[in-house]
């Protein structure tokens, strides 16, 4: 097989072939030249003339009908050229007449006739005289002989056809004059058109150019602008950040704060700022250390006592101490605290051995005398119509004196007249130097006889949860109650081994704006401790309480307020509501009923981004409307504090102390305990409270 450049050799190329003309070499090579347009063959024949002199004729050969070329060794064994069928010339050179009126090369090859055409056949086989003569053409083999008989015809025809090749010449000439003239007349169309649309691009593209230009400028000034926006914004929003932060760390503080709830006197159930050491403030009161650990101090004066003990100079206050000073009475716990203090349950009743009582007490304000409309009516001589007023503030109670100042009127304690007296278990005081004494006592009144109800006993199964309807009969919020010593919560209730055994109180499952992925099947659990309530985390995902990470098996205990996190984006807040200072405490392990003495009545922590709530019940659960309310119903119709349910020696009660309550329907007698039966609906106010028995693990799942 050869190359283009073996062939190159071959035809004794003079010097090194251009890639155009290697290209053409092969195509010559592969005889392939048909394929060329006439006018870029010709071209490469007029090459190959000039590099390659006398290569066309030996061993090239050109057809001179068509102009198609062939390598000599390519040429079939007719001698016609495979484009046009005519004969092929071995040489370049000119056409020569045979002198007989036509062309020789037309019928053989070279300079004369060939054999083919001149000779006749020497030994041709005798022909039958009557058989019809052969079909002749012109590719085929005749005698040249003057007498043929076809020789006019022959002639005439070939005449013919070159008058018919010129006219076809002459046809083609004009042909390409005219599409050389319409090629040249487009060509100047296109070249005045593509200078029209360049001119046209050009100043298309200065246009855009400076409108580029223009708006790049136009940008980079609202970029300036917008930077200098925000940067002004980013400016104010740290200001405002930074103000916000000190604003939530005073607030904070302040919150965490001592301060004084006044019992009883001049500014009763007012809440008092304390001075910080060395500023003015109220008198004998400062408070020092007040953003680290602020401790407050009472430079005490004449009669001056803490918790009933005589005081003198100046004294440390520990937090929930009740302070007699001056003509006015005082408890001191933290300020965002003082609200949320209840009083214990207690009841008066006779201590002379005379007819009446007991009258419950439940922490709403009640009046004392005469009159029928007194919750506590006494009409024994020497009793005004309203004779005093009883009060629980900031979780203490009160009597103070409202009969006037006639010396048969006035509250009478230990024989001397007083405006006000704090009422405790065993307190005894006189309506009137004559009149009846009373004497209040811990605990509950005793019941009336009245409709039963069946109560119901919490087990580990049996987990409650009190579904809150405002006026439209909306659900606004579930509470989740659980009355167990430990209260353990994870990804599910039952065993995955064995659904029949619990493992968790409390199901764990992410709502639909929570992401948490790793809760785990023992996730942790809220443990009660003598001092209060402990978080554990026993694994699974992490959790942090105020921003701390929960070491597994580290418990840690819950503070008043708090933040939890569980994974990420289970967030609660939560509080610990505690049980009264005067609550009787139990030496032993921490129980849990209103019997038990445990400092904390219930913890409640609230699920951001859902309407659960989950209620650690220890002692009592408190209903109203007051924001401090561990189970706040902002409904209309709803008293701050409209009453309670109470878990006493492991059943559910609920009382109110004046509020009117429908429980199902029976109407609850004001201050008497009644057993919650579950499935029973709750009326206060507009609102309705549906008691009931949580139904699986899908009852957790957040809507």
């Amino acid at each position: 097989m050869s190359t283009p450049a073996q062939l190159a050799t071959e035809l004794n190329w003079q010097g090194a072939p251009s890639a155009g003309d290697a290209e053409l070499l092969g195509m010559l090579l592969d005889d392939e030249l048909e394929r060329l347009e006439p006018p870029v063959r010709e071209r490469f024949l007029n090459k190959l003339r000039e590099s390659a002199p006398g290569a066309i004729g030996e061993a090239v050969i050109v057809c001179q009908g068509c102009g198609h070329a062939c390598l000599t060794r390519y040429l079939s064994g007719s001698g016609s050229c495979r484009c046009c069928g005519q004969r092929m010339l071995s040489g370049d050179g000119p056409k020569e007449d045979s002198g007989f009126g036509f062309v020789l090369d037309e019928y053989g090859v070279g300079a004369g006739p060939s054999a083919e055409v001149l000779d006749t056949p020497a030994a041709a086989p005798p022909q039958d005289a009557f058989a019809p003569a052969p079909a002749r053409g012109l590719s085929g083999s005749f005698p040249l002989d003057a007498d043929n008989v076809d020789w006019d015809d022959l002639q005439d025809e070939i005449v013919a056809r070159r008058q018919a090749e010129a006219r076809a010449e002459a046809e083609r000439k004009a042909a390409a004059a005219r599409a050389e003239a319409e090629r040249k007349a487009r060509e100047e169309a296109e070249r005045a058109a593509r200078e029209e649309a360049e001119r046209q691009a050009r100043e298309e593209a200065e246009r855009k150019a400076r409108e580029e230009a223009e708006r790049q400028a136009r940008e980079e000034a609202e970029r300036q602008a917008r930077e200098e926006a925000e940067r002004a914004a980013r400016e104010e929003a740290e200001r405002a950040a930074r103000e916000e932060e000190e604003r939530q760390a005073r607030e904070k503080a302040e919150k965490k704060r001592p301060a004084l709830g006044c019992i009883a006197g001049a500014r009763a159930g007012e809440t008092i700022r304390l001075p910080d050491e060395g500023e003015s403030g109220e008198p004998g009161f400062f408070v020092r250390d007040p953003l680290a650990k602020p401790l407050a101090f009472l430079e005490a004066g004449p009669g001056t006592t803490v918790d009933g003990k005589p005081v003198s100079g100046t004294v440390q206050l520990e937090l929930g101490a009740v302070i007699v000073h001056g003509t006015e009475a005082f408890v001191i716990d933290e300020t965002a605290e003082l609200g949320a203090q209840t009083a214990e349950a207690m009841h008066l009743d006779r201590n002379d051995g005379k007819p009446g009582g007991p009258w419950p007490f439940w922490n709403q304000e009640v009046q004392l005398g005469a009159l029928s409309s007194c919750a506590v009516n006494v009409v024994d001589d020497g009793v005004a119509d309203v004779h005093a007023r009883m009060a629980a503030r900031f979780g203490v109670v009160v009597i103070e004196d409202q009969s006037g100042q006639a010396a048969d009127d006035g509250l009478y304690v230990g024989g001397q007249r007083r405006p006000w007296a704090l009422l405790s278990d065993g307190v005894a005081f006189k309506l009137g130097p004559k009149g009846p004494e009373l004497i209040a006592k811990k605990g509950q009144a005793r019941q009336k006889a009245g409709k039963k109800i069946k109560a119901m006993k919490p087990a580990r199964h049996n987990r409650t949860v009190i579904e809150v309807y405002d006026a439209g009969d909306q659900l606004i919020r579930k509470i989740f109650i659980f009355v167990r010593r430990e209260v353990r919560f994870g990804a599910r209730t039952t065993s995955p081994e064995d659904e029949t055994r619990m493992i968790n109180e409390w199901a764990l499952l992410p709502g639909p704006d929570e992401l948490a992925e790793e809760i785990g099947d023992k996730q942790g659990a809220l443990a009660l401790t003598r001092e209060g309530v402990d978080i554990r985390c026993d694994g699974g995902a992490p959790m942090y309480l105020n921003g701390e990470v929960i070491l597994p098996a580290k418990p840690q205990p819950l503070r008043r307020s708090f933040e939890l996190q569980v994974d990420v984006g289970i967030d609660f807040e939560g509080r610990v509501y505690r049980s009264p200072s005067a609550v009787e405490r139990d030496l032993g392990p921490p129980r849990l009923g209103m019997k038990g003495g445990h400092p904390v009545e219930c913890v409640r922590l609230d699920r951001q981004t859902t309407n659960h709530s989950y209620v650690f019940l220890v002692r009592t659960l408190r209903i109203g409307s007051d924001d401090l309310a561990p189970l706040h119903v902002p409904v209309p119709g709803v008293a701050k504090s409209h009453c309670q349910i109470l878990f006493s020696q492991g059943k559910f009660l609920i009382v109110t102390p004046q509020e009117p309550v429908m429980l199902g329907d029976v109407e609850m007698d004001p201050g008497i305990a009644f057993p919650l039966e579950i499935n029973t609906d709750i009326m206060i106010g507009e609102a309705r409270l549906r008691f009931r028995v949580v139904e699986g693990d899908a009852d957790f799942q957040p809507d």
